[in-house]
């Protein structure tokens, strides 16, 4: 009996100190809702702001990529204040968009994650509070995954004197035969 009586007031004391760090939260967003109505928390500014990682530049076919922005002031400090950032990926094969989602991971940096499911050239847009961020839009290439690249795709038939071979800016192979040449 106790030893209940013990776990019952540990318990009470834990959701006591529960209560406590929720209304110390509560009374922090608070102060900063008041803040940002009295305009003293600095608006983001999007000439400043940098969007950084490999999937800006690069990303795999059907394989999630991701990057992050980081959201400053004019003063390049960290941005607290709430901003609203837009990105938007469109193949240039096609014109088709690829949704993107992004998740705050602090007040100032954000990481955005996407999956393309088609390979080539592509545009990726960010914009802080409705404005292109320095570099934007990103040009981009969607690759097959290295997995990939060792099976053949395609088999070339009817070549007599094969000479060379190139790709083109929108990846495709271009066989040079002494006879003709094929684009695949």
């Amino acid at each position: 009996v106790d030893r209940s009586v013990m776990e019952v007031v540990e318990l009470r004391d834990l959701l006591g100190k529960a209560e406590e760090e929720r209304e110390k939260a509560l009374r922090q967003v608070k102060a900063l809702i008041a803040k940002q109505v009295a305009g003293e928390l600095p608006e983001a500014d999007p000439t400043k702001c940098e969007a950084y990682g490999p999937g800006i530049a690069t990303a795999e076919i059907n394989t999630t990529a991701t990057f992050k922005v980081s959201v400053v002031d004019q003063q390049n400090r960290p941005c607290t204040r709430p901003t609203q950032l837009t990105t938007r990926l469109q193949s240039r094969v096609d014109g088709s968009i690829v949704e993107t989602a992004q998740t705050s991971e602090d007040a100032a940096t954000y990481q955005v994650q996407y999956t393309a499911t088609q390979r080539g050239r592509h545009q990726l847009s960010v914009a802080v509070n409705g404005v292109e961020i320095p570099g934007s839009p990103f040009g981009m290439f969607v690759s097959i995954a290295p997995t990939a690249l060792g099976t053949p795709v395609h088999v070339i038939e009817g070549l007599n004197h094969p000479r060379g071979i190139a790709t083109s800016r929108d990846s495709d192979v271009i066989v040079c035969d002494q006879q003709k040449i094929t684009v695949y």
